[in-house]
């Protein structure tokens, strides 16, 4: 009897611990208007402020980029950022975002919400090329 049940638990845990391949990701919270934005360069020490705006059409080119990105898969390991994004919104809530691009390759974009170090979003092609339009 005793060796059943050990025999058992190992078939029990491997079970509960597999992972179906099927798995669907909840949609995040709806999020709310961003009311504005604070861009600054980060290359050199001396952080080199861009702007902060409410601008109606930078505001839209922010919800755009964040909302297009795409989660990159893997293990990240980062050079430090090119820009330090702060989004503020509608409930006084604030994100700040680590921004790599390049103005040698602007169709490429990757960016860094600080609260989750672990995950880096990647944008291409013309999404990413909207980030020039907000430093220029």
């Amino acid at each position: 009897m005793k060796l059943t049940k050990w025999m058992i638990l190992p078939l029990f845990l491997m079970g509960c611990s597999s992972q179906e391949s099927n798995e669907t990701i909840e949609p995040a919270e709806e999020t709310s208007e961003i009311t504005s934005v604070e861009l600054t360069e980060t290359k050199d020490v001396d952080q080199k402020y861009l702007f902060d705006s409410s601008d109606d059409r930078e505001l839209e080119i922010i919800n755009e980029i964040l909302s297009t990105a795409t989660e990159m898969d893997g293990i990240v390991d980062m050079i430090d950022p090119n820009y330090k994004m702060v989004v503020e919104r509608e409930d006084d809530e604030s994100e700040t975002y680590s921004i790599w691009w390049e103005e040698e390759d602007p169709t490429q974009l990757s960016l860094m919400d600080w609260v989750d170090t672990h995950t880096v979003y990647r944008l291409e092609g013309e999404s990413a090329r909207q980030f020039e339009e907000l430093i220029k």
